[in-house]
């Protein structure tokens, strides 16, 4: 899970920090290229395509290119250069293909297991399964991948591949991809790993500000049965506890079919939520059910039921005369937090110089023009207030704010037609 799934948040901290005036990252200037390496690449040129052939000609100068690109001094010396792409250019079918095949395995295979090794690394902060204590967040906030991009260009694996395989633009994929190969495209991807030279300690500060994002948001639950609606009544099950948006937003949903309560249920998660955004939320209330809560009013008093275990809660920290008190602006410290560790590595990131054009450009694959104008047909179309004609005559009210998930279209089995 991400703080940034939390959608109204994420709005509201993006004008946050455009307010701020944040400048753009400071570039940790890379040591340059030992000088020459223009002349090793045309003795190298000359040598390998007198050994491979004319066909060898366009593949030799992009893979030079692609390794000058990322080439530092710390790599070594033109001489070192020069020995690097002789010993290593796979200038015939069977070498590149068994090139080829070793990556494909071995970069499966380290993906794999990485992938359970961070999974079992954040088991408990993950899972409901009693205490998080400092040493699980440590554990949650490790990337053991950190490190592996700083490693492959160390030993020149990266270096291994860009020599060979063809770094492509999203444009170039959309525009060429149609009539690409499974092979051509296998190739795009391998060579995509290496489109960055992130430093690890960059990798580093991006996963443990993600982790710490995330443990926050795991732990932000809301004790439903301790809401009380603007007459003091509870409207929900004992030992309800919902996290933070997502499940207050399925429980909207979910709303729609209860036809005695499930207005006032749902009006009274729209205040919970609104608390949350606009950060007056109290936070004696934050996975908290030793208190009862008004969001209407925000009023918080000691509740006059327990349908909890105490063992399982953390210690109690908010006295009754304190627990009006509001959650500090966390959220978006947070949020910012996130933002501040993600530029570290627009300076690394040439094609891509901002983590919005990294997920667009490189996560995504869709032009963000593309996926604004989406937006806009979508809630412009001469359709959208004939939807909501219908969604509020299947109501039978007006419609509030929360009808925005309003899933009454999903077939999803016998439901009644004012239902799901």
């Amino acid at each position: 899970m991400s703080l940034m799934r939390n959608l109204p948040a994420a709005l509201a901290a993006v004008a946050l920090v455009g307010g701020l005036g944040l400048a753009a990252a400071p570039a940790r200037k890379a040591a340059p290229a030992k000088p020459r390496l223009q002349e090793s690449q045309m003795s190298l040129e000359k040598e390998l395509l007198a050994k491979y052939g004319e066909g060898q000609r366009t593949r030799l100068e992009r893979g030079m290119k692609q390794v000058t690109q990322f080439w530092r001094a710390e790599d070594g010396d033109a001489k070192a250069y020069e020995e690097f792409v002789r010993t290593n250019f796979a200038g015939d079918g069977p070498t590149l293909d068994a090139l080829f095949e070793r990556m494909e395995f071995a970069l499966e295979s380290f993906d794999g297991h990485t992938l359970e090794i961070n999974r079992d690394f954040r088991m408990q902060t993950d899972l409901d399964r009693g205490t998080i204590y400092p040493f699980d967040e440590t554990l949650a906030a490790y990337d053991p991948s950190a490190h592996v991009n700083d490693d492959f260009f160390a030993n020149k694996i990266a270096f291994v591949v860009l020599l060979n395989f063809p770094l492509t633009t999203l444009e170039q994929r959309l525009s060429e991809g149609d009539n690409w190969s499974r092979r051509q495209w296998a190739e795009a991807r391998l060579a995509s790993r290496f489109s960055k030279r992130i430093p690890a300690d960059v990798n580093l500060a991006i996963a443990r500000a993600a982790a710490d994002s995330e443990q926050y948001i795991a732990g932000y639950n809301v004790w439903m049965h301790h809401v009380v609606d603007e007459k003091g009544n509870r409207l929900f099950p004992a030992k309800m506890r919902l996290l933070s948006h997502w499940n207050l937003r399925d429980q909207i949903k979910a709303d729609y079919g209860d036809s005695t309560n499930g207005l006032a249920k749902q009006r009274a998660i729209q205040q919970v939520m609104e608390r949350i955004v606009t950060q007056t939320i109290p936070k004696a209330v934050v996975d908290n059910p030793r208190f009862d809560w008004n969001p209407f009013t925000n009023e918080v008093r000691p509740s006059t039921e327990k349908d909890f275990d105490e063992a399982i809660l953390p210690a109690a920290s908010a006295a009754p005369k304190l627990a009006n008190a509001p959650e500090p602006d966390t959220r978006y410290a947070k949020l910012l937090a996130d933002f501040q560790a993600s530029r570290k590595a627009d300076p690394y990131s040439p094609t891509a110089p901002t983590l919005i054009a990294r997920r667009f450009d490189e996560n995504r694959e869709l032009p963000e023009a593309r996926v604004r104008k989406m937006f806009e047909d979508v809630l412009t179309s001469p359709l959208v207030p004939r939807v909501a004609k219908l969604i509020e005559k299947r109501l039978g009210r007006p419609l509030e704010p929360f009808d925005v998930w309003y899933a009454g279209f999903k077939q999803r089995g016998k439901y009644s037609e004012a239902g799901q």
